[in-house]
């Protein structure tokens, strides 16, 4: 009988031992798989803390498809991390406030308190964690229960001040308000017109900000010219200066001094303008300005320059004999073959010099008669006359070639070296433009 006793005792001992060695077993594994737990869950938090940018990735990929959906539970009050207003911290709350607590964004001023969701008056990378975690429900959602007041109004030059307090946790946060907009007036004005700008000043009323707008130039309202004025503004009365065409005929204007004078009787532009101030264009009036300007300078008198071209005239010229008196309506033809061949009889040279006189400003004309020749005969001739100073006087370039030794330049009828009997004279003028010889 106590052999049977000690055996049953022993089995319980066996027993009681087994199960003891299995509990041990049972909770060696229990500490094993609770420390295994704890390092992931360590390590997890380190990777969530060190690396934000994969952990933001890896939240969006897993809200993917649940960014529109919302923690509303047990929601009182504003929810902090809610930057858009919607009541619950979505994935882009998370990601905004992440990118601002790295530097990458801004948050409006108005939401910055909201991003804050721990109440320390700034966002961090603890926030930016925080609303990541709330965005994809892996933490409890926090509230906050807040009161604002503003603590002072903005105006066009200082933010003012608002202020956040939560009625649960007693956490405060303050925020500027945004600046307000200008009040602005208008300050100073000038009328612009057709000589100067214009411009309009705006000034704010609360500070020393103005603005000004420039008001361009409005342009000249042009009148047309007419024979005696350019080109005049109505509103200013400037005037263009130059050639202006009126009635098919070209008219010149200039400056002297102050007053605006029409070219008339003289060289201008590298053209004759006439006593009526219209621009003769006739073929052989051209030629004579080319070679009175060729020959002159414009610095000379008329008087200086009609010596010096009928000098060049004289001894670069050649005299051709060619018989035949000309008639009045032949004369602008001799002058023609005279300044396109240089060579003709002394009615080229007569001719010739009378265009060179004209442009030069000069009533010229051409007289036509007889003069004593070499054996005392009475011979054909011409010579020009021009008036200077009320006086007609003679300039005689073919005589001059011929009798080199004495002046044939400006002579009075009387000074003439020999007799000479006017038979005719023709007389040239230019008017509007047209030559006329009669």
């Amino acid at each position: 009988m106590k052999k049977i006793i000690a055996l049953i005792f022993a089995v319980i001992c066996v027993f009681l031992m087994n199960i003891y060695a299995f509990a041990e077993e049972t909770t060696a594994e229990e500490e094993t798989t609770i420390a295994e737990e704890t390092t992931i869950a360590e390590e997890t938090t380190i990777a969530e803390e060190t690396t934000i940018a994969e952990e933001t990735t890896a939240a969006e990929e897993t809200t993917a498809t649940q960014e529109d959906t919302t923690v509303t539970e047990e929601c009182e009050g504003c929810l902090m991390g809610d930057i858009n207003g919607d009541d619950c911290v979505t994935a882009e709350d998370a990601r905004v406030i992440l990118r601002h607590s790295v530097g990458l964004e801004q948050i409006s001023t108005e939401f910055l308190p909201m991003a804050d969701t721990d109440m320390d008056s700034s966002v961090t990378a603890y926030d930016a964690r925080t609303a990541l975690r709330i965005s994809v429900s892996l933490e409890k959602a926090i509230y906050h229960s807040l009161v604002t007041e503003v603590i002072s109004q903005s105006d066009c030059t200082v933010h003012g001040k608002l202020h956040y307090r939560c009625t649960v946790c007693e956490s405060q946060a303050s925020a500027k308000l945004p600046l307000t907009a200008h009040t602005m007036k208008n300050s100073k004005y000038k009328i612009a017109t057709c000589k100067s700008e214009g411009y309009r000043i705006k000034k704010c009323e609360n500070c020393d900000y103005e603005e000004k707008t420039v008001i361009e130039k409005t342009g000249h309202v042009w009148l047309p010219a007419t024979k005696a004025k350019p080109k005049t503004c109505l509103v200013c009365n400037s005037v263009q200066v130059g050639w202006f065409e009126v009635d098919s005929l070209n008219y010149y204007f200039y400056k002297q001094g102050n007053e605006i004078v029409r070219a008339e009787n003289c060289i201008i532009d590298g053209a004759y303008v006439d006593k009526t101030g219209a621009r003769c264009d006739d073929e052989i009036i051209k030629a004579a300005v080319e070679y009175v300007n060729a020959h002159s300078s414009s610095k000379d008198t008329p008087v200086e320059r009609l010596r010096a071209c009928y000098d060049y005239l004289r001894n670069n010229y050649k005299y051709k004999t060619i018989f035949g008196i000309p008639d009045v309506d032949d004369i602008a033809d001799c002058a023609s073959r005279m300044l396109t061949e240089k060579r003709g009889n002394c009615y080229c040279f007569a001719s010739t010099l009378a265009y060179i006189g004209r442009v030069l400003g000069f009533e010229t004309r051409v007289v036509v008669g007889k003069v004593r020749g070499n054996y005392g005969d009475m011979v054909n001739h011409s010579y020009m006359e021009f008036l200077y100073n009320g006086t007609w006087y003679i300039c005689d370039a073919s005589q001059s070639q011929a009798s080199p030794s004495l002046n044939w330049f400006m002579l009075t009828t009387s000074d003439y070296h020999k007799k000479y009997n006017r038979e005719d004279v023709y007389n040239m003028s230019v008017t509007d433009g047209k030559v006329i010889w009669e």
